[in-house]
């Protein structure tokens, strides 16, 4: 009796058709999974009509409501999102500007001194009696 061996060729081939085969299960299984979240999302939503129902409340306003609310959370954070890359974009120009205005403290106090009203002036400049009070005692 010839003893018959498959060649390299033929185990390849064998294999290449065995996982072949396993993929198209695992493909099935996944398939099966989705269909049955599927099935358990619906029972789920199918669970919470009927106590709304029960309870004298309209499911179908809560779910409209919800969703508007689940936009207006994205639509704020969209916005927290903006104020924070304008923060970043302002931090650096606040920053150079009071740098700016730190440099050039010592270039104004070079300036000629003006005049200051009186209400600046320091109470050594002030006359002792006002001009007021020495109109009434006139």
């Amino acid at each position: 009796m010839p003893s018959y061996s498959p060649s390299p060729g033929e185990y390849l081939n064998f294999a290449l058709n065995s996982l072949a085969q396993a993929y198209k299960g695992l493909e099935e299984e996944e398939e099966e999974e989705e269909e049955k979240k599927e099935i358990k999302e619906q029972v789920k939503r199918l669970m919470f009509y009927t106590q709304s129902i029960l309870l004298g409340e309209n499911p179908f306003i809560q779910e409209k409501e919800e969703k508007e609310k689940e936009k207006a959370n994205d639509v704020l954070k969209g916005l927290v999102e903006e104020v924070r890359a304008l923060r970043k974009e302002v931090a650096p120009i606040k920053e150079t500007y009071t740098e700016r205005l730190k440099k050039d403290l010592p270039s104004l106090s070079l300036l000629p001194s003006l005049p200051l009203p009186p209400s600046i002036r320091s109470p050594s400049s002030r006359s002792s009696t006002p001009t007021r009070s020495k109109k009434k005692q006139l």
